[in-house]
């Protein structure tokens, strides 16, 4: 059965606007191919099945909308696997639990019965180059060549991974570029942009970061709540849509932090604990005195009126954690941080955000903070 991408409309109806124009702040739910029928193509160690929840099943908001209708055709298509409908290479980024790997394995699988184990081809980056090291070991490069130079979709994961090795990546180069002549599709995935990922040869650099590069985020309130709502379903769950929707306003991140702290409230009633009191926001000091620890800083330095580096950048860092994990103002947070004013934290938050787009380091600390204050 073809895939579908379900407009779930949230405020204005779809009505209001000529000819059908999806609106922004629409949800889609893109359902995909069961976990079973990806079976019987080339697959690496890293393909796995999905989640319970998220498994079938991609709920998008207002912040995916753009990289998910740039997939369409490839979440959805079934019988005409035609390169001209897409780019290619095609880069998905996106900060871990964003969805990613959850795209590009129902992508795999829905073209699967179509092109078959000989034109399509699922890797890892780790996947690529231990294989290209036993082909080349066991002299059987010729027919790693041919394998996949003879596809017609490869998707590659975790690109920043790849090692730096520069057979390895002189070989991926050369793939994409007879790709390129031949009209075959390489859809990658990355925690982190190409241009930001000095280890990569410069050649293979650019002809990564000419691609399509699409920007994948974790879920916003209203795509948690649609996904908290089909979860439920799913689990005939007893919670109410009130609780639901305070928890996708409460919790975010990704997604499996999202259907954690669901579980935490269906257990609650049954241990005698207060669902209400499951997997809370962190609050502004807890989110300062982690944030003070983790770089070594005393809290009034953080507070305080020295702008050393390292102490704007700790302050940037704990702006982004209050404003994607909790409800928190920028008013507030100024108030947290030593009465600063609004804008300064406004601006604060802008400066993480960049620096999150191109270093890795960055979206390290910030994986490293998020798992910190978020631990059960």
């Amino acid at each position: 059965m073809a895939g579908e991408l379900i407009s779930l409309p949230v405020g204005i109806p779809k009505t209001a606007y000529p000819d059908g124009a999806m609106q922004v702040d629409e949800v889609l739910r893109i359902d995909l191919p069961p976990v079973e029928t990806g079976a019987g193509i080339t697959l690496g160690e890293s393909f796995a099945g999905d989640t319970l929840g998220q498994g079938n099943c991609f709920v998008a908001g207002p912040e995916n909308r753009l990289p998910i209708l740039a997939l369409e055709h490839l979440l959805t298509g079934e019988t005409d696997f035609d390169s001209n409908n897409w780019a290619s290479p095609l880069v998905l980024v996106g900060p871990a639990g964003s969805g990613k790997s959850l795209l590009v394995r129902g992508i795999v699988r829905r073209w699967q019965p179509l092109l078959g184990e000989d034109c399509l081809a699922y890797l890892s980056a780790i996947d690529f180059a231990r294989t290209l090291q036993t082909a080349r070991s066991e002299g059987d490069l010729a027919s790693f060549r041919i394998r996949l130079r003879t596809l017609k979709l490869l998707v590659l994961e975790d690109i920043h991974k790849l090692p730096p090795a520069i057979a390895i990546q002189h070989e991926l180069r050369d793939l994409l570029d007879i790709y390129d002549e031949s009209g075959a599709t390489i859809l990658c995935t990355s925690r982190v942009p190409p241009t930001a990922q000095q280890q990569l040869e410069s050649g293979l650099r650019d002809r990564l970061a000419g691609s399509l590069v699409l920007w994948l985020n974790h879920p916003g309130t209203e795509a948690r709540l649609e996904l908290l709502k089909l979860v439920a379903v799913e689990r005939e769950t007893t919670i109410n849509e009130r609780q639901l929707r305070t928890l996708a306003e409460s919790v975010t991140g990704p997604a499996d932090h999202l259907l954690r702290s669901l579980r935490e409230w269906e257990v609650a009633p049954q241990v005698g604990a207060n669902p209400a009191n499951c997997r809370t926001p962190p609050s502004a000091k807890e989110v300062v005195a982690v944030v003070a620890r983790y770089f070594n800083l005393t809290q009034a330095a953080l507070k305080g009126p020295a702008r050393r580096k390292t102490l704007v950048f700790a302050r940037a860092i704990v702006v982004y954690l209050l404003r994607t994990l909790t409800p928190i103002s920028y008013v507030d947070i100024g108030r947290a941080l030593g009465n600063r004013d609004h804008t300064t934290i406004m601006h604060a938050m802008t400066s993480i955000q960049k620096s999150l787009a191109r270093d890795s380091q960055t979206q390290t600390i910030l994986e490293d903070l998020r798992r910190i204050l978020l631990a059960v």
